[in-house]
């Protein structure tokens, strides 16, 4: 019997686009939303959201995807949620995430060793229309480093992301609020300067564990002036955990010591940290919510440590590109005088132990007592002040700190009506920086000096702890100091940090005399001290030649 064509059920079409769906589990599932009221707003039957948010799916013509449907949701989610907070993710990220979830849920992996493909992506994003490639907006040279709009864009849209998930009592909760970063300590740390013969040509010390023995560390500090124990990153081949162990119990202070291929941060390690952190806080009853500053690192980045994070309502909060001079406590207050004080008792250390060098196990009790005589809990809130973290407030910010521009702002880059700081040369910046304290600079030579001493300084133009080779050399390292001359305001103690910056980082100085740029001064400036540079110089030369940057994921409006 045949059938009559007109017997056949004519197929309803959908009277919703993908999107819409998309769009309103979403917002059913973070509670923006009711049903009811999603499947009003986009004509959305109930019942196929209700489906849709079981997670449930539907055999499908073609091949089958290589992540189940709530891995890629959580991928999605992730991304939408990290550019909401103002730290949008690039495909490079998204295919990373990608391959973790495959060698969680596959044996052996789909993806194979090259990981995910483009193909795979472009599925992806086919499979979640809600998400898109966009263009961020590059930083042009003008602007040099973080402008002040950038700033301004960062607390508010963290303060949009608070009020809509219904967060506002993190504001009044100094316990709620954490800042985690890294710095290392180099074991043959030695004094800048020592005696020898008049007329030596060359003075050397003997360093007995190694050129390059430096250990990472990762530190975490509260709004409330708290200091939670540290993390050690040991070299994979170290084996003298124990020591090192029984060392640290000696010296009454918790560490957590974790290993690495190359003893440096990883995905991994950080978020070990992480997790014991949070066995930390819990034993000590702090309530949830909290948040964790980090800077941009990849380490902080993964989209494991995200999903636990969420799993422990912990708000992972990246503070933006290049603003960690401003931004980031740790960078701002606590590392600087960390580095003096190592420097000053790691030497101490050596001559009451009758030591040439130090090792691992002396290192913990030489932290210990840096971290006695450095990390006092006003330091730490007066930090946390000062970076407008907490309390949650972009006036605290030190907008002298900040000398870029947004590329459409033809403003002027200086707010100040002096004149003397109102143009960005080397010169400027510095005096600008000193007179509204931004930096705290300290040399034991200069802190007593006669006036007999200062006319003497005010002739020479070189040090003369500097070999120069000719008079051209004479003259170009000269450039820097002459037009201080100009200006009878500046003290005898700008002109010598200037010239100990030649004596103590000579590839950074003469970095700065071919481009006098105004990004790398001011970050040395702010660091507060030059020892931190070493550690920091590779991260700051790169920001010198910033270039647009690629493509990022983000979502549309209604989802922030």
């Amino acid at each position: 019997m045949e059938m009559n064509s007109n017997s056949l059920a004519i197929k309803k079409r959908k009277l919703y686009s993908k999107e819409h769906l998309v769009t309103a589990i979403h917002q059913v599932k973070n509670n923006i939303s009711t049903i009811y009221t999603a499947s009003k707003q986009y004509k959305i039957p109930k019942s196929t959201l209700r489906f849709h948010l079981t997670e449930r799916t539907v055999n499908k013509v073609g091949p089958k995807q290589v992540l189940s449907v709530k891995s890629e949701l959580k991928i999605s989610e992730w991304v939408i949620d990290c550019a909401s907070k103002g730290d949008p993710r690039t495909k490079e990220d998204v295919l990373q995430a990608a391959a973790q979830f495959d060698a969680f849920e596959n044996k052996p992996i789909k993806f194979g060793t090259n990981g995910p493909s483009n193909i795979w992506l472009q599925g992806f994003l086919k499979r979640h229309p809600n998400l898109s490639f966009r263009k961020p907006e590059a930083i042009g040279k003008a602007s040099a480093t973080v402008s002040k709009q950038d700033i301004d864009n960062f607390f508010n849209t963290f303060n949009a992301y608070i009020r809509k998930n219904g967060l506002e009592k993190l504001f009044d909760r100094p316990d709620a609020w954490y800042n985690l970063d890294e710095t290392s300590f180099d074991l043959n740390d030695n004094p800048d300067r020592v005696l020898a013969a008049r007329g030596s040509k060359s003075v050397y010390k003997v360093n007995g564990t190694g050129l390059h023995d430096n250990i990472t560390t990762t530190f975490c500090f509260s709004a409330a002036g708290d200091v939670l124990p540290p993390q050690i990153i040991f070299n994979k081949s170290f084996s003298r955990i124990e020591d090192v162990s029984y060392a640290a119990g000696e010296t009454g202070k918790k560490f957590f010591f974790a290993r690495s291929e190359k003893g440096w941060q990883t995905q991994d390690s950080f978020k070990s940290y992480v997790e014991r952190l949070d066995a930390e806080l819990c034993s000590h009853g702090v309530e949830r919510p909290i948040v964790l500053l980090l800077d941009g690192h990849a380490s902080h980045k993964s989209i494991d440590l995200y999903l636990w994070c969420k799993s422990r309502e912990i708000i992972l909060l990246l503070l933006p590109p290049n603003t960690t001079h401003i931004l980031q406590m740790c960078d701002t207050s606590v590392f600087g005088p960390t580095k003096r004080a190592w420097r000053v008792e790691i030497n101490k250390y050596k001559r009451e132990k009758l030591k040439t060098n130090v090792d691992q196990t002396d290192f913990i009790k030489i932290l210990s007592r840096v971290m006695d005589k450095v990390m006092i809990p006003e330091t730490i809130k007066n930090g946390f002040k000062g970076t407008g973290m907490f309390p949650f407030n972009r006036h605290n910010v030190h907008d002298d700190r900040i000398i870029g521009v947004h590329p459409s702002n033809n403003t002027s880059l200086s707010s100040t009506n002096d004149s003397k700081t109102s143009d960005l040369s080397f010169e400027n910046l510095f005096i600008n920086d000193l007179n509204h304290g931004i930096i705290s600079y300290h040399h034991d030579a200069f802190l007593d000096i006669d006036s007999s001493t200062a006319q003497t300084f005010q002739s020479v133009q070189a040090s003369p702890s500097v070999q120069i080779s000719s008079n051209d050399a004479i003259n170009q390292d000269s450039q820097i100091l002459k037009t201080f001359n100009g200006f009878s305001s500046i003290s005898l103690n700008e002109k010598l940090i200037i010239n100990d910056i030649r004596e103590k980082n000579k590839k950074l100085y003469e970095i700065l005399k071919q481009t006098n740029s105004p990004f790398l001064i001011n970050s040395l400036i702010i660091q507060q001290q030059l020892d931190l540079m070493d550690a920091h110089f590779q991260n700051i030369s790169q920001c010198a030649n910033i270039e647009a940057k690629e493509p990022v994921l983000a979502a549309p409006a209604q989802f922030f």
